[in-house]
C-alpha cells in the first residue's frame, strides 16, 4: 500500500503541529519538541519535492555512481574528523560533551556528502 504525497505532506504538517503543541505546553523537553518538528519538516519538504518534480528526478548509472562516490568521499572526512577530534580530546584542547560531538559528526556527514554530490556532478558535467 502506497501513500500518496499529498497525504504525506498533511502528515508532516501534523507532526510539525503535534510537536509545537507538546512545547507549547511544556508537555515535552524542548530538544524533543524541536526533533519532532524537525522530522514534520522534512517529511513535508521531502514530500512536496516529489510530489513537484517527482518524474524528473534521474536515477540513471551516472547519478548513481555520482551518490556512491560522494558516499565514499564522506566517510573519509568522516574518519579524518574523527580521528582529529580525538586528538583534540585526548590532550584536553577542546571540551565537548558527546551530544555535542555527535552533532558535529553529523552534521559533517551531511555537509561532506551534499558538498561532493554537487561537486562531483559539476565535474561530469563540464566533462560532457
Amino acid at each position: 500500500m502506497t501513500i500518496s504525497f499529498n497525504t504525506k505532506i498533511i502528515l508532516g504538517v501534523f507532526t510539525i503541529v503535534i510537536g509545537l503543541f507538546l512545547m507549547g505546553f511544556d508537555l515535552v523537553k524542548t530538544s524533543l519538541g524541536l526533533s519532532i518538528v524537525n522530522a514534520g519538516a522534512i517529511i513535508t519538504l521531502f514530500s512536496y519535492i516529489y510530489l513537484k518534480r517527482g518524474e524528473n528526478l534521474r536515477h540513471d548509472e551516472r547519478s548513481r555512481a555520482i551518490g556512491a562516490k560522494a558516499a565514499s568521499y564522506s566517510w573519509m572526512f568522516t574518519f579524518f574528523l574523527i580521528a582529529v577530534l580525538v586528538w583534540l580530546l585526548e590532550y584536553n584542547i577542546i571540551n565537548l560533551s558527546v551530544s555535542a560531538l555527535l552533532g558535529i559528526i553529523l552534521a559533517e556527514m551531511a555537509l561532506t556528502l551534499l558538498i561532493s554530490k554537487w561537486y562531483l556532478n559539476k565535474k561530469s558535467l563540464n566533462e560532457n
